[in-house]
């Protein structure tokens, strides 16, 4: 990139989804209270707003707000930027976005957003108005966000049957870019039957030899989990149980 930033004071990880609501925010939302629980502080961050909601002022920053004040985790010193359903980030935005990431105490954990019309989501083409910006074709996007400040990425995809058709081609197009993948990871949004479970391990089993980046595991089904109203029942334990740790407590400087 053509554009010069000072280091980040921490490190970081940015969770970035195959698709929208994929379970990004209840995997960094999970992460956050798991490491919590191990005397661990991370920042977990929501930077971009889009404002679009029912309720307004229930943006993914409160929600993540409300759950590190139940918890004890540092609050960020952070403001999101909040964009029209249509709108863009601007340069302005990104140099905003940039500095506060930069500055925060602890690691942080970016929670990003999942509108359509933002360059945010894997599949945005890279020659499009949005796609472009600062260079390197990675404009203002999460990949864009990862590679100036350095930081890996944590992909997140739903737990089906088609999780090749699902990861694979992102897998393989990140690859071509120049940042670093920390992992992927499995969200169960439903129950699979035996059928789909088992076709399920075969390609997970196959996309773990195959794969540029390694597989963390699976957050299993949690029907009563309602992030935004801030019920997280027994993510914790669920976090535990399902995610290897270790590979991201690495990525963020623990």
């Amino acid at each position: 990139m053509n554009q010069s930033f000072e280091s980040p004071l921490s490190g970081g990880l940015v969770v970035v989804g195959t698709h929208a609501q994929c379970g990004k925010t209840a995997i960094a939302t999970g992460l956050t209270l798991a490491l919590a629980a191990m005397g661990q502080r991370v920042l977990p961050v929501a930077p971009v707003e889009i404002d679009s909601a029912p309720d307004k002022h229930i943006t993914g920053q409160y929600v993540l707000n409300h759950l590190c004040r139940q918890t004890g985790t540092p609050l960020a010193e952070f403001q999101p930027v909040l964009l029209p359903a249509a709108g863009h980030l601007t340069k302005n935005h990104w140099h905003h976005l940039i500095s506060q990431l930069g500055q925060q105490p602890y690691p942080v954990i970016v929670d990003t957003p999942s509108g359509a019309a933002l360059p945010w989501s894997l599949s945005a083409p890279l020659d499009s108005p949005l796609g472009q910006g600062l260079g390197q074709g990675l404009g203002y996007s999460a990949i864009g966000l990862a590679h100036a400040l350095g930081w890996p990425l944590l992909i997140v995809t739903p737990k089906s049957a088609s999780v090749v058709a699902n990861v694979w081609p992102t897998l393989q197009w990140l690859k071509t870019m120049p940042v670093s993948l920390a992992g992927w990871v499995a969200v169960e949004q439903t129950p699979l039957d035996l059928a789909a479970n088992t076709t399920w391990d075969a390609m997970t089993a196959w996309l773990h030899c195959e794969s540029p980046a390694p597989f963390l595991g699976c957050l299993s089904h949690a029907p009563q989990l309602s992030i935004p109203m801030g019920y997280t029942g027994d993510l914790v334990q669920r976090i535990e149980d399902g995610l290897d740790l270790l590979p991201l407590q690495l990525a963020l400087g623990l």
